[in-house]
């Protein structure tokens, strides 16, 4: 499945960048919007592609993380960050990182945990209102563990919709997770992602006041602070 549906797919996404990079010559306004649509939609699809072989290969107990090693959870989280952050433009919504100082260092696979953190602060984002607000607060806790806050001020769950909302494919209020290209793939993978670090992940939430979202991850065996070297872009 992997070769079958990523080979046609990076195709799909190169030839297409490579029309709207002008390889081929200047396309008039209204093909290159078509191309960059086609692009766009790409690219969405090799997401939800890629993170459906990662749960069923977490589900059939196939999945192994690549590499743990000692990660900077201020980077790693101002990095995600970063990505998000033209996203939370278009929404006008505003995206903070408030880490600790002097934070220990992550015992992780560093590609996994930026997923996690990518897969909140998109939902966060996705489903805060306009110029709502997104944060993600990061913190030692006391039993060996980082703590990552991931809060907005949207919707909120019920406590059963949020039970759901951590099962594969669970649509949560189905006309606003259509509205917003939802999948139901992006809490449960990080679920099963912290939980294969040895960490954990929960919701508090409740209707109407938002939605915060806590993942522990083991810190690295070493237990020395980490200093913050990233520098965050300008808003």
């Amino acid at each position: 499945m992997s070769h079958e549906l990523r080979t046609p797919l990076n195709a799909i996404i190169g030839f297409s960048e490579m029309l709207i990079g002008g390889h081929v010559g200047a396309l008039p306004p209204k093909q290159r919007e078509y191309v960059d649509s086609v692009r766009e939609s790409g690219a969405h699809l090799l997401t939800v592609i890629n993170d459906i072989l990662d749960l069923a290969k977490i589900e059939a107990g196939r999945f192994e993380l690549r590499r743990l090693e000692p990660v900077h959870p201020a980077d790693l989280a101002r990095g995600c960050a970063e990505l998000l952050r033209e996203n939370a433009r278009a929404r006008s919504v505003e995206l903070s990182v408030d880490p600790q100082p002097m934070l220990p260092p992550l015992e992780a696979d560093a590609a996994r945990v930026r997923q996690i953190l990518f897969n909140l602060l998109d939902n966060a984002i996705k489903f805060s209102p306009i110029n709502g607000k997104v944060g993600l607060t990061i913190r030692s806790v006391g039993d060996g563990m980082v703590e990552f806050v991931v809060a907005d001020n949207g919707p909120g769950m019920s406590k059963n919709e949020a039970r759901k909302a951590l099962q594969p494919f669970g649509q949560v209020e189905e006309g606003l997770t259509r509205s917003h290209n939802g999948t139901g793939l992006g809490l449960p993978l990080a679920l099963r992602l912290a939980e294969i670090h040895g960490g954990t992940l929960r919701i508090d939430s409740e209707k109407g006041y938002g939605t915060c979202v806590i993942v522990r991850l083991p810190q690295a065996s070493t237990r020395e602070p980490a200093p913050d070297t990233f520098e965050a872009a300008a808003a």
